[in-house]
């Protein structure tokens, strides 16, 4: 899914179109290819508070497998930087509410929540 102005993305530095291929991998499984998710065991993707809020918070999310006791995530701390910012951008594209202010994320901003992580 390409937005019309995207930026081009090095070999380095993977775009929402990478990251579709990281959620295909990771996370298709539970959220499933519309992102809603199933119902009783993962949440829907649409609309979420974690896609169309702060990156800092979705990135601390999905590194940790979520926060609270009725979480049920695995951790997905073992995706490299990169992949991750390509997934989550993705993420934030496909599944955010239209008005969300949802740019791409950065591996270097992935790297600063990681780094701030327990």
């Amino acid at each position: 899914m390409a937005c019309a102005g995207a930026q081009e993305h090095t070999a380095a530095e993977p775009g929402a179109a990478e990251g579709r291929l990281i959620y295909e991998r990771d996370c298709l499984s539970c959220h499933m290819a519309d992102g809603r998710g199933v119902p009783g065991m993962s949440p829907t993707l649409l609309g979420s508070p974690w896609i169309n809020g702060s990156p800092e918070a979705l990135i601390g999310f999905v590194l940790t497998g979520g926060f609270g006791p009725d979480i049920l995530m695995g951790r997905f701390d073992f995706i490299p930087d990169v992949e991750m910012a390509a997934l989550l951008t993705y993420l934030r594209e496909a599944f955010a509410q239209p008005a969300a202010d949802t740019g791409p994320i950065t591996p270097e901003l992935v790297a600063r929540v990681r780094a701030q992580l327990p």
